[in-house]
């Protein structure tokens, strides 16, 4: 979506990574379990990245860090998903319960994507609104200060 000034994109359920590489060597994204002990995304579906990398403000379904990697955006594949893109904002959504109770990990979720990734992170959180426009112009701001 292009509003004039700024172009979002929103991911929707999809998969991400393809395969990563642990200290026992590379594995290939399975139908179950968790991403154990990831070193590095050693494939990923470049048509995701392609399309995502040229937006101000992604809004990313991510429900968890680590599980449901083989039809979700997870935390650990988001990074790599967001780094050599021109993303300015990062939102992440769509958590699963396990995210949310019983502690809130939405923060600690968050703040690994945007150290990993340099891309500002932020997490949706039910009834609030964010002024993207603000945001964008605070983070402009912050880059050339």
């Amino acid at each position: 979506m292009n509003t004039g000034n700024v172009s979002i994109g929103y991911t929707s359920d999809t998969n991400y990574i393809k395969s990563y590489s642990t200290p026992e060597g590379i594995k290939e994204m399975g139908r179950r379990g968790p991403i154990m002990d990831l070193l590095e995304v050693v494939d990923y579906r470049r048509d995701i990245k392609e399309m995502f990398s040229q937006v101000d403000v992604l809004i990313a379904n991510v429900t968890s860090h680590n599980v449901y990697a083989h039809r979700h955006i997870t935390t650990l594949g988001l990074p790599h998903l967001l780094q050599g893109s021109k993303v300015k904002l990062c939102f992440i959504t769509h958590f699963n319960h396990c995210c949310l109770r019983p502690e809130d990990l939405r923060p600690a979720m968050a703040a690994y994507v945007e150290n990993r990734s340099g891309v500002r992170t932020l997490y949706a959180a039910d009834g609030a609104v964010y002024d993207i426009e603000a945001i964008l112009k605070q983070l402009a701001e912050n880059s050339t200060g």
